[in-house]
């Protein structure tokens, strides 16, 4: 009897769904690890435009993060009230 251990099959593939994590929360976390890791490169992270320099992506998240607190008490409150 002939060895099939070196065969494979092309139908042992399974259609998986893609799980990944969306969302604001997940933009607004990879944002801050976004300016963690430009904090770790130093003064080596100089970028020409200057909307890309710390200060300015630092600034930048702030509001998000204050929106998305805004929003996750709102929906807090809404959630308390129709439950």
């Amino acid at each position: 009897m002939a060895s099939t251990s070196g065969l494979t099959s092309t139908n042992t593939t399974k259609n998986k769904s893609s799980v990944s994590e969306v969302g604001h929360a997940k933009n607004v976390a990879n944002f801050q690890d976004l300016i963690e890791f430009v904090i770790g490169y130093g003064a080596t992270y100089n970028p020409s435009k200057n909307s890309l320099k710390l200060p300015q992506l630092i600034a930048l998240k702030g509001n998000p993060q204050s929106k998305l607190n805004d929003v996750i008490a709102k929906n807090t409150i809404y959630s308390n009230k129709v439950n």
